[in-house]
């Protein structure tokens, strides 16, 4: 089996590590002196479990020079998806599906319009960031994808992807309500992102302080009620359960919103609180809170695209 990573950063670089150490015909697509020292050393990859390197089958600048492959994970960021989208064209004629594992619903909708027998939902839990170029680096935490139609169905092909992650190490759920873990995920990361990226400080500490806890809490609610009015299914506790998945975060934990504004890079508020803010206000839905966080970050996302 052939899998492309459309990026290879942070969750593209690792998870296709552990797929190329597996043995799985893995193709990268990046850039930069990232590509340059995957194609010169391999990728290391520093995992909480240990350490290794892998050489991948190739390593490509655009994804139009990949070969035929059986999938292919879209993992850039959401700003450079339409871009990504074009590249891939060449594939809609092959045998390959995608798979987008990027933050927010956005991604999903729009591959499915692109590709739309060709897309197979999917989204996925991972702290793993670019240390160096080459170098992927992962924090403890989980390692999930979760993929399925959004048609329902258990098709042949989620099932591949289930056993071509057997024995990595991830844990591949094949969902039979992608829409439910898409939402729950986007709501999670954009708002305790952004609520983060605002105070610039970690997980712990915004959950540890009354005003910054009650914020995040706030942002939750908002986007549970955009979920709703765009017909998705939520657990009825939702907001408890994405607290204490924050709480148990390891202290210092930032997200990559945070890594961003730091290092003065474009972000992707725009598909996570600017996502939700679109939504609601098609849906009739205020999102105050959602507003008043895109206000604060927007400045700092501003002077990262000047500097593109």
């Amino acid at each position: 089996m052939d899998v492309a990573f459309i990026g290879a950063g942070g969750v593209g670089g690792y998870f296709g590590g552990l797929l190329a150490r597996k043995g799985v015909g893995v193709h990268f697509v990046a850039r930069g002196q990232h590509l340059s020292a995957i194609r010169r050393e391999g990728l290391r990859i520093e995992a909480a479990s240990g350490t290794f390197t892998v050489r991948p089958a190739s390593a490509e600048a655009d994804a139009r020079a990949v070969g035929r492959c059986d999938f292919a994970f879209v993992c850039v960021k959401n700003y450079d998806l339409d871009a990504a989208i074009e590249a891939l064209r060449p594939f809609a004629g092959e045998r390959a599906c995608f798979v987008p594992l990027l933050n927010g619903v956005d991604a999903v909708d729009k591959l499915g319009a692109a590709f739309p027998r060709r897309t197979v939902a999917g989204q996925c839990s991972v702290l793993a960031e670019v240390a160096a170029p080459g170098v992927i680096r992962q924090a403890p935490g989980p390692q999930q994808i979760v993929v399925g139609e959004l048609d329902r169905r258990l098709t042949s092909r989620v099932a591949a992807l289930a056993d071509v992650f057997a024995g990595t190490g991830v844990d591949l759920v094949v969902s039979e309500s992608i829409q439910t873990a898409l939402w729950t995920k986007a709501i999670y990361i954009a708002c305790l992102a952004s609520v983060i990226a605002a105070t610039r400080t970690s997980a712990r500490e915004v959950l540890a302080c009354a005003e910054s806890r009650a914020l995040y809490i706030a942002a939750l609610r908002e986007a549970v009620a955009v979920a709703d009015k765009e017909g998705v299914t939520l657990e009825p506790n939702l907001v408890q359960t994405l607290l204490a998945r924050g709480e148990a975060l390891q202290a210092g934990t930032k997200l990559s919103l945070l890594r961003d504004f730091e290092a003065n890079r474009r972000t992707e508020i725009e598909s996570l609180s600017g996502s939700f803010i679109r939504r609601g206000r098609a849906r009739g839905v205020p999102t105050p809170t959602h507003e008043f966080l895109y206000a604060v970050l927007l400045p700092a996302h501003l002077r990262g695209c000047a500097g593109v």
